[in-house]
């Protein structure tokens, strides 16, 4: 009897973007409604701004997180 593979969907957790740096900035003002266009696609989205050491922070941030899928916005430069 063949078996048939089934993917699960995606994402099965939350989805955490962090923006490393302050709240009110450009990086934020780009992020939340980037967030709410993407949201319907993907389910829960969370935006959460860590900044301070030039980002590093929020860098740290994501490599910590293992209860969500985790991303973080970078400036390109």
């Amino acid at each position: 009897m063949p078996r048939i593979a089934s993917a699960q969907t995606y994402p099965t957790r939350p989805i955490r973007l962090v923006v490393p740096f302050p709240p009110g900035g450009v990086f934020d003002a780009v992020a939340r409604p980037w967030v709410d266009q993407i949201k319907p696609l993907l389910g829960t989205m969370i935006v959460e701004n860590v900044g301070g050491s030039g980002s590093s922070l929020g860098a740290a941030a994501v490599a910590r997180d293992r209860q969500c899928e985790t991303f973080v916005s970078k400036a390109s430069g």
